[in-house]
C-alpha cells in the first residue's frame, strides 16, 4: 500500500505538469505594454514597449505596430526592434503631417503574435511661411509695385514684376527677364528640414516661340540686414507648360534642407524666391537671343515640416 502511494504522487505531480505545458501550448500567451509616444514631430515619433512575460518559446521579433486605424497589425507599417524580451523603443517615420495614428507594441513567439495595448497620438500640422500669398495686401489696385505688397520684396526695377488684379482679384505677374520676387521668412533650421511648395500658375503669354516655362523655387540665406546679399542654397522647379495656355494650374514641388547645408548656413535669414526659367534659354528668332514669357501666380503656399 505505501508502495502504491510512493507512486501515485510523482504520477500526479508529473500529470499537472504536462497539463501546464500543454495548457501553454494550447493557449498562449505573453504580457506586453504599448509606452506613451514622445519626440513627436510633423512627419516622426518615437515609441516603444516592454515585454515581461510569455507563456512559451523566445521572443523572435518585437517592434511597433502603427495605422491611421484602430487595431494596428504586422500585415500593415511596422519596424522591428531585435529579439527578446524587456523594454525596446523604435521611431516611427515617413509619417503624414496633422495626422491622428493608432499604435501596439507587439511580439512574436513560438509563431505566435501578441500585441500591446494600443495608444494614439498625433503628429503637428506644418507650419506656414509665406505670408500675403494671394498677394491681396494692401487692398488698392493703384498698388502695383511688388515692393508695395505686404512682405513680399524684388530688386526688379518694375517693368518685369508687379501685381495687378485680375478676375476681381489681386494676382502677381513677372516676366522670365524678372528678377522675381521673395521673402524673408525667418532663420534657416538647424537640422534637415523639409518643405511643401503649392501655387496657381497661369501661362499668360509668350514672344518667339511656343515653349513651357519653368519656376524656380530657389531657398537662399543671408547675414545682416541686406537680402541683396544672399546666396542660394538650393531650389526646386515647377513646369508650367504652354499647352495650357490662359488656364489656371496648381503646381505642387517640394525641397528637403539637407544636415550639410543646415550647418553650413544656420541662424541665417532665410529668402524663399519665386522667379522665372525660360525653358529655351538661347533662342534665335530673327536676332532676338531670348524668348519671354509672362506668367502669372497666385495663392503661393510654403510649408515646413
Amino acid at each position: 500500500m505505501n508502495k502504491l502511494k510512493l507512486l501515485v504522487v510523482p504520477f500526479a505531480a508529473f500529470a499537472m505538469l504536462f497539463m501546464a505545458g500543454c495548457d501553454d501550448e494550447e493557449n498562449p500567451s505573453a504580457t506586453l505594454s504599448t509606452t506613451a509616444v514622445t519626440d513627436i514631430s510633423t512627419r516622426s515619433a518615437t515609441g516603444g514597449g516592454n515585454i515581461t512575460a510569455v507563456s512559451h518559446g523566445e521572443v523572435t521579433e518585437r517592434g511597433l505596430v502603427w495605422s491611421e486605424n484602430a487595431e494596428p497589425t504586422t500585415s500593415g507599417t511596422k519596424a522591428t526592434a531585435g529579439t527578446g524580451d524587456g523594454e525596446f523603443t523604435v521611431e516611427m517615420t515617413d509619417l503624414d503631417n496633422d495626422t491622428e495614428y493608432h499604435v501596439r507594441a507587439y511580439a512574436i513567439a513560438g509563431g505566435d503574435t501578441f500585441y500591446g495595448d494600443e495608444v494614439t497620438f498625433s503628429t503637428l500640422a506644418s507650419q506656414e511661411l509665406i505670408v500675403n500669398g494671394d498677394f491681396s495686401a494692401p487692398d488698392d489696385e493703384e498698388l502695383e509695385d511688388m515692393n508695395s505688397v505686404e512682405a513680399w520684396k524684388t530688386e526688379d526695377n518694375g517693368d518685369n514684376v508687379g501685381r495687378s488684379f485680375d478676375d476681381d482679384e489681386y494676382v502677381s505677374w513677372q516676366s522670365s527677364f524678372g528678377e522675381g520676387f521673395y521673402q524673408t521668412v525667418g532663420t534657416v533650421p538647424t537640422s534637415e528640414t523639409h518643405f511643401d511648395i503649392s501655387l496657381q500658375g497661369n501661362f499668360d503669354y509668350i514672344y518667339w516661340g511656343e515653349t513651357d516655362e519653368k519656376v524656380a523655387v530657389k531657398f537662399s540665406s543671408y547675414s545682416g540686414s541686406d537680402p541683396s546679399t544672399r546666396t542660394v542654397i538650393g531650389e526646386t522647379v515647377l513646369l508650367l507648360p504652354f499647352a495650357n495656355q490662359y488656364q489656371w494650374l496648381s503646381l505642387t514641388g517640394s525641397f528637403t534642407l539637407t544636415d550639410e547645408q543646415a550647418a553650413a548656413h544656420a541662424g541665417e535669414n532665410l529668402v524663399i524666391e519665386f522667379e522665372l526659367q525660360n525653358a529655351l534659354e538661347a533662342y534665335d528668332y530673327e536676332g532676338f537671343d531670348d524668348m519671354n514669357a509672362w506668367v502669372l501666380l497666385d495663392k503661393i503656399s510654403v510649408t515646413k515640416d
